[in-house]
């Protein structure tokens, strides 16, 4: 089974993010991947493109992973309402 890594930071007003501003993020990720792995990532994706209602859904997402012992999942209302559309 691949398994693929993922990060959030933030959050940070839009404007004060320079042009370019993923980048010195990205090259970080992808070193350290290297240095683990001793081999280059497929694919490194980043980018400040994600405002708070698409990070809440995400967050929901991956907790929707997560179904504790009784069965029932934990995800918010409003996701579980844009996911029966």
């Amino acid at each position: 089974m691949k398994s693929y890594w993922s990060c959030f930071i933030g959050p940070v007003e839009a404007d004060k993010i320079p042009s370019g501003g993923d980048f010195p993020f990205r090259m970080v990720v992808k070193n350290a991947y290297y240095n683990l792995f001793q081999e280059s990532a497929d694919i490194c994706s980043s980018g400040w493109g994600i405002d708070q209602e698409f990070f809440d859904l995400v967050q929901d997402l991956y907790i929707l992973k997560t179904i504790n012992k009784e069965g029932f999942k934990t995800i918010s209302l409003e996701t579980e309402k844009l996911m029966n559309h």
